[in-house]
């Protein structure tokens, strides 16, 4: 087995499955416009496009992410 098939923990991607409340615009945008995401995260730079790359402004250091796949409203 390779790396790639067995990543350890601090390599392998998060991925969370919730039921809410409120409409999926009103998701999205809390999830997808920095200063909304700010509010309850913490700083950060995200831009919802397959592919980008954005951090979040940690205590220690940067947390860097990518966003893998993004459908407006979804």
């Amino acid at each position: 087995m390779t790396k790639a098939e067995n990543p350890t923990a601090a390599e392998a991607p998060l991925s969370f499955e919730c039921e809410l409340a409120d409409p999926p615009e009103k998701v999205w945008r809390a999830l997808t416009e920095p200063e909304l995401l700010a509010a309850w995260m913490m700083p950060n730079d995200i831009k919802a496009e397959a592919g980008s790359r954005f951090t979040f402004a940690g205590l220690d250091a940067p947390i860097e992410c990518e966003v893998l796949e993004a459908e407006p409203n979804r």
